[in-house]
């Protein structure tokens, strides 16, 4: 038995660098692996330097094999030297649990893990237990000095990071793998080689390599995600949950909206709230479930979830939606909700901001001024301050995570300890706020208030805003992206710009077809502007926003292309291959019902065939 390499790559990182590397597939296995919802750690406390009695709450039979394996020689097929890791006096070893992303596909597993400043070994043990020897890939990640003979001269240390695998020869591990996965009805978590290989390695490769590695990027900002709540049990429960409503509700959603992202994130945060009132209720020793006001509640559909898992609740927005009609067990207001008015928010236990908008940063305030024990839950999304658009306050931070401290500040100035945390949804905007204790007593809950009055009203005049109170949005809003102008304004618009870009002669020979085709010129939009009358600029920045809009969503949305606040004509040869990509799902026959601009209005028309064309060409 001896270690065998898979892979080997030059490296110019410190030890710290590495060991933050493997560091990151520790303890977040979910940024590597698709199968990986969260890794549980254990670490085994060290009574001496020895390896082996670290490992002494361990069955015999792991702990002589991994006495085994750590005491192998390795040798580097890159310098051809044996090297051998007996440094063990500040090694470290871990228990973890690989908590699959679907339990029905995938099983959970169980690593022993050692890791030392040059190595990181990995042994995947049972997956209903620690009584046996490892099974499965046996694997270390090290990063040792290695230099050949004619390269004694170069003064620079030069490192290799070289990926083991423990077996008695290649085939043999193969063979057993094969073997273990067809006993067990559900695949493992734990790596394969080939994965270890073709993903994990360049993986750890990269970072290592990079400087002041220590996480992902982004991860200085942020926390990592469900850091909040039991990972394992959230992986669980959303599975469960997203089989209960997901696939259902995906399947008759009745609004414009992409069901595969609103659907599953309202699952996804519906199982984070699941969850942490659970640990909440354990917590304060209580079975009874908490009570709520999902405030802009929207679709309503993370009211119908919560509603139906028996917590007692509602939601209330300021226009109703079409699938309202369909949640039926969801308990659903369509109101105008102010901070001025807090009557249908009393005696709830948690008001939930959901994308919140204009009532975001309001929520820790009316939570409040609810009562003193009412907490609150907050996703913030777009950028409002207490009575207009929030407007940053330095620039060392970029603007999300700049308008984040300005929430969090409220909550701590509403005597809230505020914790943060990051969603798993399928959004930009992922980080939440939970304000679930106070940091007072009860009884200084009046001056409090006083105090969260006198911080509201300077904010607002901060702001040096007119308006010093809190402004609902109107209940219909009014739609400025061209669909609500007449067709013919709009078709006069193009005429004219589309006239005026042509006059500028830039011929282009069509490999496919053989024929020149004219891409006219560039035109600021300033000047494009200036072609149009007064009266049809006015009404298109009335209707539309302005002439950008217009043309972004003009006809085949792609006709015009903006640069630098200057206009021209796509090349829609080059469009179409790169969207061929995006509509290989579509079949081959799929019908064409859109008539081809550039056939139709374009002097040389369209640059393409009709086969490769996705609109129309005449009467095809």
């Amino acid at each position: 038995m001896a270690w065998f390499e898979l892979g080997s790559s030059k490296s110019s990182c410190s030890a710290d660098a590495f060991c933050n590397s493997v560091k990151i597939w520790i303890e977040r296995p979910n940024i590597c692996s698709k199968v990986v919802s969260c890794a549980k750690i254990e670490e085994i406390k060290s009574k001496e330097s020895l390896i082996w009695n670290k490992c002494s709450d361990l069955p015999k039979s792991t702990e002589h094999f991994c006495i085994n394996v750590v005491s192998a020689p390795f040798t580097c097929s890159y310098c051809n030297k044996s090297f051998q890791d007996n440094n063990f006096k500040d090694a470290k070893v871990v228990l973890r649990k690989l908590v699959p992303r679907n339990c029905e596909i995938h099983h959970a597993g169980h690593e022993l893990i050692i890791t030392t400043e040059e190595a990181a070994f990995f042994f995947p043990l049972q997956p209903d237990s620690l009584s046996n020897s490892p099974e499965q890939t046996t694997y270390m990640f090290n990063n040792h000095s290695c230099m050949l003979e004619s390269e004694s001269s170069i003064t620079d240390e030069h490192y290799r990071i070289t990926l083991f695998v423990f077996n008695k020869s290649q085939k043999e591990n193969e063979s057993q793998l094969n073997q273990f996965s067809t006993k067990l009805p559900k695949r493992s978590c734990h790596a394969t080689q080939q994965w270890l290989t073709e993903k994990l390695f360049p993986l750890i490769c990269k970072w290592s390599n990079e400087e002041n590695t220590k996480l992902p990027k982004n991860s200085k900002k942020f926390p990592t995600s469900l850091s909040l709540i039991d990972k394992e049990k959230y992986s669980i429960l959303y599975q469960e949950l997203k089989r209960k409503y997901g696939l259902e509700l995906a399947k008759v959603w009745p609004e414009v909206t992409d069901p595969q992202k609103y659907v599953y994130e309202d699952v996804a945060i519906a199982t984070y709230l699941l969850v942490l009132w659970e640990q909440e209720r354990e917590l304060l020793g209580t079975s009874k479930l908490q009570s709520f006001v999902d405030i802009g509640c929207g679709n309503g559909l993370l009211v119908h979830i919560l509603n139906s898992e028996k917590h007692p609740g509602k939601g209330i927005d300021i226009r109703k939606r079409k699938v309202w009609e369909v949640l039926s067990k969801a308990n659903l207001e369509e109101d105008v909700v102010t901070p001025e008015d807090l009557s249908p928010l009393q005696g709830y236990d948690w008001l939930l901001g959901n994308h919140s908008d204009e009532l975001t940063p309001w929520i820790p305030v009316m939570a409040s001024r609810c009562s003193y024990n009412t907490r609150y839950w907050v996703l913030p999304c777009c950028f409002f301050d207490f009575n207009c658009k929030f407007e940053r306050s330095q620039s060392t931070n970029g603007q999300y995570r700049d308008y984040l401290n300005f929430v969090s500040s409220v909550g701590s100035e509403c005597g809230f300890q505020v914790m943060e945390d990051v969603m798993r949804i399928p959004s930009t905007k992922r980080v939440c706020y939970v304000g679930m204790k106070k940091n007072y007593p009860e009884n200084e809950h009046s001056l409090k208030l006083l105090s969260i009055e006198r911080f509201v009203t300077s904010r607002c005049d901060e702001t040096k805003y007119e308006n010093l109170n809190f402004v609902p949005r109107p209940k219909m809003e009014k739609i400025q992206n061209c669909t609500k102008m007449k067709r013919t304004v709009q078709q006069q618009i193009v005429d004219i710009i589309v006239k005026k870009l042509l006059s500028v002669v830039n011929m282009k020979e069509n490999i496919e077809t053989g024929k020149s085709w004219n891409m006219g010129g560039s035109l600021p939009l300033h000047e494009a502007a200036a072609l149009l009358d007064e009266k049809t600029r006015n009404e298109m920045k009335n209707e539309c926003g302005g002439l950008q809009t217009l043309m972004r969503n003009y006809h085949q949305v792609i006709i015009f292309e903006i640069r630098n606040g200057n206009v021209q004509l796509r090349d829609w040869s080059l469009t179409q291959t790169r969207r061929k990509r995006k509509r290989n799902h579509l079949a081959n026959s799929a019908i064409k019902t859109k008539q081809c601009w550039f056939y139709i209005n374009h002097p040389d028309g369209c640059p393409l065939s009709n086969a490769k064309c996705n609109f129309l060409h005449g009467n095809e």
